[in-house]
């Protein structure tokens, strides 16, 4: 099943079960934006996972329905979503014109609990997380490791030179890549 959020369709998720020749439209519930679905995330349950300007939802039927899952959350504007190998999800949050917060649940988004950010996080573009270690780039292109979720961070730029970070990843060896106008990879 693919899944995809377009543009021009608001508060709309759409699937294709026959590998994009066709695609069925799902109505988000109680979706009160003219912003467009921003992140899709999959656990290992089969849950399907939404980051949008209306908080989180989540579909435990392959999207034949969803529901909205902000129990927690201060601000509902999820700008960048990610799951663990542990099926934890981890969300950052803004308000209308502010920032929020950084917030990970461990029940499918039942319910989220906040990890502290320091005073140096303006606005937090990605995260990834293995074994409960979390980097975290902020769009001041800055680059921060925590390894007791988030009680105490480290900046870790050291060798990247590059002012316009906008992308984190993790590959299956390990090897963390952050991207904006040059690739940089950790060296462990």
């Amino acid at each position: 099943t693919l899944f995809i959020g377009l543009t021009y369709t608001f508060g709309v998720i759409h699937h294709s079960l026959d590998h994009g020749e066709t695609w069925i439209e799902t109505p988000l519930p109680d979706y009160s934006s003219s912003y467009p679905i921003e992140h899709i995330e999959f656990d290992n349950q089969g849950n399907i996972f939404l980051g949008t300007i209306n908080g989180v939802y989540r579909s435990t039927d392959m999207g034949a329905s969803w529901q909205k899952m902000n129990s927690g959350l201060g601000g509902i504007h999820i700008s960048t979503m990610y799951i663990d190998e542990n099926d934890r999800l981890y969300v950052y949050t803004t308000y209308s014109s502010t920032t929020d917060g950084l917030y990970y649940s461990t029940n499918s988004a039942e319910f989220w609990s906040s990890i502290p950010l320091m005073g140096s996080f303006y606005f937090v573009l990605n995260i990834v997380v293995k074994n409960q270690v979390i980097y975290a780039m902020n769009s001041l292109s800055d680059f921060f490791i925590s390894n007791n979720m988030g009680e105490n961070w480290v900046n870790a730029d050291d060798g990247i030179n590059d002012n316009s970070l906008y992308s984190l990843h993790l590959d299956m060896d390990d090897y963390l890549y952050v991207g904006g106008r040059v690739m940089h990879r950790s060296t462990q």
